[in-house]
């Protein structure tokens, strides 16, 4: 809608234009070749285009015309402290469990994989707290009853940010199962790991398997496979020092790579080159 909005807007002659692009049009097929024209006039008379991860850029086909003029800024997030207790339904689902919890967070769609994760979990002796609601609530119900997961899968619903913080602490891993390039970045993954948790991500063909660095700050895994997201899940709870490590490591990525102040300078700083005309087709860096 933005870009259509853009083309059919009267415009200085002598005007910049930069475009963030968040995703490339992966399951719309067809409504992504109607849409085709539009797209590439405005991406063509863009000054500078925003992409998230160097990985996405690399394997977008929606920007091989346009890499020259393409910037990579990551996302950032504000880094926040988690305030007050741990909400009550969740510390008795972990109190249940022993402490040994999995948290997952996203809506629920069919790119986030969470069937994928209701399959691993009856090879996982843990518990799963799923964060997050979308249309296929009731196939994921049907599933967990299916599999007789009741007693260990809790689904949560949407909860607010300063919800999040708080059930953060509460799980030992987060779990990112991701199947389709529709998740370009994730950044959930950042809030993970800025309280601490190592991150089981898959390996898309986008920004998600550099934003939690596999054997640095989690593991990743092939995505849409059941049983090497269980190992992978397995292997942290059994192991804390690994979880330590990796946990940590994730904290320090998220303070020194995510923050919001590198994201804002980032742009800033690409706003006023592109402001003074300067550098119109940088490369990405």
């Amino acid at each position: 809608m933005a870009t259509l909005a853009y083309s059919l807007a009267k415009r200085p002659v002598d005007h910049r234009l930069i475009v963030t692009h968040h995703s490339d049009v992966v399951r719309q097929i067809w409504l992504r070749r109607a849409f085709q024209p539009v797209f590439a006039g405005v991406m063509r008379r863009a000054d500078a285009i925003v992409v998230t991860s160097k990985r996405y850029l690399e394997t977008s086909l929606e920007l091989k015309p346009y890499r020259e003029k393409c910037v990579v800024i990551p996302y950032g997030i504000p880094l926040t402290e988690p305030g007050g207790p741990v909400p009550s339904v969740v510390d008795e689902f972990s109190s249940r469990h022993r402490g040994r919890v999995i948290l997952t967070i996203g809506r629920l769609v069919y790119y986030k994989g969470f069937e994928v994760i209701l399959e691993a979990m009856a090879q996982v002796n843990a518990g799963l707290v799923i964060v997050g609601s979308g249309p296929l609530e009731r196939s994921l119900r049907r599933r967990i009853q299916n599999l007789a997961l009741g007693e260990r899968v809790l689904l949560l619903g949407d909860v607010s940010n300063d919800q999040i913080t708080r059930i953060l602490p509460a799980a030992q891993v987060f779990a990112f199962p991701s199947i389709a390039r529709s998740e370009a970045f994730g950044i959930v993954q950042l809030e993970a790991m800025a309280a601490g948790l190592p991150v089981v991500n898959t390996h898309l063909d986008s920004g998600v398997p550099e934003v939690s660095l596999h054997g640095v700050t989690g593991l990743t895994v092939p995505p849409g496979d059941p049983v090497a997201l269980a190992g992978a899940l397995s292997s942290l709870l059994e192991d804390a020092p690994l979880r330590a490590r990796l946990g940590a490591a994730g904290k320090t990525r998220a303070r020194t790579q995510f923050a919001v102040e590198p994201m804002v300078k980032g742009i800033q700083a690409l706003y006023r080159s592109v402001g003074q005309g300067k550098d119109r087709t940088r490369r990405a860096s």
